[in-house]
């Protein structure tokens, strides 16, 4: 494995190739040494909160210096796909795999997010003013929630203290694909842009809110179970798994399956799987390793017509628009 390469300045990274796309935000495709091919994009949500975009297929690993452009804001990251490892300040290192969060406040230290090489990953900001963040938080978090907003304000990963990291729900990665593929104007996208970013904070503190009813208890031999599962359903490759089947091989019943997958992962059995399959067509369709057809009768759907409406309810856009919306391409 190569040594991983600082780079402390983006402007520092030579560029083979830089387009920018046709909307009124700086989206840019880009083809570099060491950071390969990849999309990025600043998009304004609203005055002091931005959506940072950052995707790509790094040719060697190497690791990127982010303060310096979100200092003294406040960051949640987003891994939508593949991994990074966050060195937060100068003793917090945080690893991060596809669907996780986190909440950064970036003080005057020196941050920096490391890429492996050969993976394509895609990770999106929301970096806020302290002050506009705050006010979201009020906006969401009434004067009879005070214990929630306190409880999120100490999972914040600050100075030298280790934070907490949440699972991304379903909702969130929709709306992201929806901004990146806003294509209005003046007002119509400025309005636009503004609901999305509380629309998407609404999914996003909610999901992070929400816990298990305490009126059931879980072992901690279930919990793990639980785990075991949605690991095995992410790693799915086809559609022939059942409930029956889960319960069977790993020792639980119907009742605390659905109720603490719930629980625990804030969405169910059955759509957590469906939106699996659906991310493996995603991923197939990318690479350009099947076509539509097929990556319908993979995912379990008996006609392309179906298939393509699951898919549009899913990331915002068609089968038809992979390369597109997600890789740049026209």
């Amino acid at each position: 494995m190569k040594n991983i390469i600082t780079i402390e300045e983006m402007k520092d990274a030579p560029f083979h190739e830089v387009t920018r796309l046709d909307c009124e935000d700086e989206m840019l495709v880009f083809t570099a040494p060491v950071m390969g091919k990849g999309t990025t994009a600043f998009i304004p949500l609203a005055q002091g909160a931005t959506l940072v975009y950052f995707g790509g297929t790094p040719d060697q690993p190497y690791r990127l210096r982010y303060s310096q452009y979100f200092q003294d804001k406040i960051m949640v990251s987003l891994m939508i796909s593949g991994t990074s490892s966050h060195l937060l300040g100068e003793q917090v290192t945080q690893r991060m795999q596809q669907g996780m969060s986190f909440i950064y406040s970036t003080g005057r230290d020196t941050s920096y997010i490391t890429y492996p090489a050969g993976k394509r990953f895609e990770i999106a900001s929301l970096v806020f003013e302290p002050s506009v963040f705050e006010q979201c938080l009020d906006r969401f978090f009434d004067g009879h929630e005070v214990a929630k907003k306190d409880a999120l304000k100490t999972a914040i990963f600050q100075d030298n203290a280790t934070g907490q990291t949440f699972d991304i729900a379903q909702e969130v990665k929709i709306v992201i694909r929806q901004v990146m593929g806003c294509r209005l104007r003046g007002n119509f996208r400025r309005v636009f842009l503004e609901c999305k970013l509380f629309e998407l904070l609404a999914h996003y503190f909610q999901s992070i809110s929400d816990s298990p009813d305490a009126s059931i208890v879980f072992s901690s031999a279930e919990i793990t179970k639980l785990q075991q599962i949605k690991k095995a359903l992410t790693e799915a490759s086809s559609m022939k798994i059942s409930i029956q089947e889960l319960c069977r091989t790993y020792g639980i019943n119907r009742f605390k399956l659905h109720m603490g997958f719930q629980g625990l992962f804030n969405t169910s059995v059955i759509r957590y799987y469906r939106q699996q399959l659906l991310r493996k067509a995603h991923e197939q369709l990318a690479a350009a390793a099947c076509n539509i057809s097929e990556a319908a009768v993979e995912s379990g759907y008996n006609n392309t017509a179906a298939f393509s409406r699951a898919f549009l309810k899913e990331f915002g856009y068609r089968p038809s628009m992979v390369k597109k919306c997600v890789l740049g391409k026209s």
